[in-house]
């Protein structure tokens, strides 16, 4: 290879870390796109988190709120019991009444100052086969704890029915300084999850009420949740003997229109990558065509100089436009000299120019003069080429 093919390489050498460079910039978007894609999930995440917790708060305070509402209600009609002047009729009315606006109060009960049931609204069999059905009612502990302090008492919750469970609120009945029983309100978990949580709530979340063991006393919603989700759990008092609620985030649907446009970047991606893998692999091949095209050249101008027959070919106005070396040693001028315009040779013979370059000495050696086979004019054909 002769030095302009090496300085060529040399060139191509070169030019490797620059062409890599558009396929680093490429790879470097792609993965900053992708880390911008994980940071938006990850705030995305953290920002459902954060939306699931103050949406759970919020169910918790208004739960709350409604059981300090049924506490006043039931609070009244105590203090009403306390007077002389309430009948039973009086009584049942207001009861009834509590009950019917009051979708979570599923009854109300008087009791006596032992704690035994006098009276129901709506009336029911609220007998031992009822509480104590599943294990010894916990109505007396509360009434006890009622009595003992004269202020209102949760009780831990029980079952009520083959599918509900409830707890009750017991409020302490004093007639004067005197102990004349007590009231209790029997609250349903169901109904009060069902009439209190709101619509939008339920629309995203899974709202359940369990035990200090994990057994799932209420729920919003039935719907069965197939894998484990996000969820926050905040403790639920009153009532609490360690009762809990419990959200869990339903599975909402993707982001179509982002899904779509993360799709199109990424394909937009591969493909400007393959564009500059093709562009690349062309450049490559032009370079290896050129690299071949000046070795062949480079060959056969080595080939042509090494010849002692002398050359030269003229354009069609007679000008020269190209000379070999030994013909410019026959006639003692440079190839700069000789080729351009208003350099003309129009007879064969090297002799034609009126005074020679170099007049101390002959154009040709004296021991050799041009022949026919020593110098050959290439002039222009027909078609204006050389030969």
């Amino acid at each position: 290879m002769t030095g302009g093919a090496a300085s060529a390489a040399h060139g191509l050498g070169q030019r490797g870390p620059v062409q890599a460079m558009p396929i680093v910039a490429m790879a470097l978007v792609v993965l900053l796109f992708g880390v911008f894609l994980w940071v938006l999930h990850r705030s995305e995440r953290e920002e459902e988190t954060l939306t699931l917790i103050k949406d759970v708060l919020w169910v918790e305070q208004n739960l709350h709120f409604q059981l300090t509402s049924e506490e006043e209600k039931l609070q009244y009609l105590a203090e009403s019991l306390g007077r002389e002047d309430t009948t039973p009729v009086n009584y049942s009315v207001m009861a009834r009444h509590i009950v019917t606006v009051n979708p979570a109060i599923q009854r109300v009960v008087r009791l006596d100052p032992q704690g035994r049931p006098v009276r129901s609204e709506p009336p029911v069999d609220d007998g031992p086969a009822l509480d104590d059905a599943f294990g010894p009612s916990p109505r007396a502990d509360a009434f006890l704890i009622a009595r003992s302090s004269g202020r209102r008492a949760y009780s831990a919750p029980y079952r009520l029915g083959a599918a509900d469970t409830a707890f009750e609120i017991v409020i302490p009945i004093f007639r004067g300084e005197e102990f004349a029983g007590a009231l209790a309100g029997v609250l349903s978990i169901d109904a009060l999850l069902t009439h209190h949580v709101p619509w939008w709530f339920a629309q995203r979340y899974q709202l359940e009420v369990i035990d200090p063991y994990g057994a799932v006393l209420g729920t919003k919603s039935r719907i069965a949740m197939p894998e484990p989700r996000r969820s926050h759990v905040v403790p639920f008092d009153p009532p609490g003997h360690g009762l809990a609620l419990v959200a869990t985030l339903h599975q909402l649907s993707g982001n179509l229109g982002r899904n779509i446009l993360i799709a199109a970047i990424f394909a937009l991606t591969v493909s400007a990558l393959w564009s500059l893998w093709a562009v690349r692999r062309h450049i490559a091949r032009r370079i290896r065509a050129e690299e071949a095209l000046r070795a062949e050249h480079a060959f056969r101008k080595a080939m042509e100089d090494s010849l002692t027959v002398g050359m030269r070919a003229r354009d069609l106005d007679g000008r020269i436009i190209y000379v070999k070396p030994a013909f410019c040693r026959m006639v003692g001028w440079s190839a700069e000299e000789l080729v351009g315009p208003g350099r003309s040779c129009p007879i064969g013979c090297p002799r034609i120019w009126s005074t020679p370059k170099r007049s101390s000495a002959p154009c040709w050696p004296a021991t050799r003069r041009p022949t026919a086979s020593s110098c050959v004019s290439a002039g222009p054909t027909a078609s204006g080429s050389t030969r």
